[in-house]
C-alpha cells in the first residue's frame, strides 16, 4: 500500500496535507477490496494492467456513471491517472497498474461528487464514492 501512495499523483490533486491523509486513510480502509477489484479486472486484460476497455467494463459493471459522471468526465480521469510524472518500472501507456487504478478512483470520486459541488472536500467525495458506488457493488 505504501508503494501505491508513493507512486500515485493524488498529492497534485489534493494539495492540503490533512485532506490527502484522510484520502489515504479511506483507501487504507478499503484497500483489500480495491486490490481484489483491480486484480479481477486486470486478469481480463494483459495482467497486471487494466486497459481502457477493461476500465470501462469496470465503470459499467459498477454502474458508476450518472448525470454528473459522464463519459466526458471519465475519459480524462483515466488518461490523467495513467500518465506518470516519472517513469515507474512496469508502467505502460494506456494501462493502469494498481496504484494508477486507485488514483483513478480518487479522480472519479471528485468528478462525481466534488466537481458538481455535492460535497466540498476531496475526502468527502472519496468517502461517498467508496460507500455508495464501490463497496455495495463489490459484495
Amino acid at each position: 500500500m505504501q508503494h501505491d501512495f508513493a507512486s500515485w499523483k493524488v498529492q497534485k490533486l489534493v494539495k492540503d496535507p490533512e485532506e490527502l491523509q484522510k484520502c489515504q486513510q479511506l483507501i487504507q480502509r478499503e484497500y483489500s477490496t480495491l486490490k481484489l477489484i483491480h486484480t479481477y479486472y486486470a486478469s481480463i486484460a494483459p495482467y497486471p494492467y487494466m486497459n481502457v476497455d477493461v476500465g470501462f467494463k469496470f465503470i459499467t459493471d459498477f454502474q458508476i456513471m450518472d448525470k454528473n459522471l459522464t463519459q466526458e468526465v471519465v475519459t480524462p480521469t483515466y488518461t490523467d491517472s495513467q500518465v506518470t510524472s516519472k517513469k515507474i518500472p512496469g508502467t505502460q501507456d494506456g494501462h493502469l497498474l494498481r496504484f494508477q487504478f486507485i488514483e483513478w478512483l480518487v479522480r472519479l470520486a471528485n468528478g462525481k461528487y466534488k466537481e458538481p459541488k455535492r460535497v466540498s472536500l476531496h475526502s468527502d467525495a472519496l468517502r461517498m464514492f467508496l460507500d455508495k458506488d464501490i463497496t455495495p457493488r463489490s459484495q
